[in-house]
């Protein structure tokens, strides 16, 4: 954004700019997204991060990847461990940027259903947090969000409450597919009833 773009500039050329961009892929089809990696050229200090955990699916495999210049990988690449990601985390991490067809099916069905969240929310006058990830953030107020969490698991239905950050009425639920997502809505709303 203009806001990031502006902050760089900003920053003492002395001084390493991180821009962890776990959730990048989400973002293509928005108007506002510009990718950061774009800036490396203007800026040495930049380092951008992405992953492989998130709109590729690989999460268990713990593996992703760093833009920067050559002087900071350089450094880098001296100062981490040697095999710091296994060979079968690194063959799929080569598919996983060929599979082009699985990574559009991923953003699409993610960008579709995060709007089922937002109309959920709004029918339910429920407040969401505007996410671009495959996430939503939903605030319970008025409901309570720990008790809605611990039915949910009993119903095998897993979401993050937010306690550790001191938001108590959050609840943190990964988009998933439009069947899974009809469960949580389903057994949400059975819910919303009565707590």
């Amino acid at each position: 954004s203009k806001d990031m773009y502006e902050f760089i500039k900003k920053v003492p050329k002395t001084t390493m700019v991180v821009i962890d961009e776990a959730y990048n892929e989400f973002n293509s089809g928005d108007e506002t997204y510009v990718d950061s990696a774009t800036w490396l050229k203007e800026f040495d200090n930049l380092v951008v991060s992405r992953t492989f955990s998130k709109a590729y699916g690989l999460a268990g495999l713990r593996v992703g990847y760093m833009l920067a210049n050559k002087e900071i990988t350089s450094i880098l690449n001296r100062l981490r461990a040697p095999f710091n990601v296994n060979i079968a985390a690194l063959a799929a991490a080569i598919a996983a940027l060929d599979d082009e067809e699985f990574l559009k099916k991923t953003v699409d069905n993610n960008t579709k259903e995060r709007e089922r969240y937002a109309t959920y929310c709004k029918e339910h006058g429920l407040f969401m947090i505007d996410s671009k990830a495959n996430f939503v953030a939903i605030d319970f107020k008025g409901h309570d969000a720990q008790l809605i969490a611990k039915e949910l698991l009993q119903k095998g239905i897993i979401v993050r409450p937010l306690l550790g950050y001191k938001l108590q009425d959050i609840l943190r639920i990964s988009i998933g597919t439009k069947e899974e997502n009809d469960r949580l809505f389903n057994e949400l709303s059975k819910l919303l009833e009565t707590i």
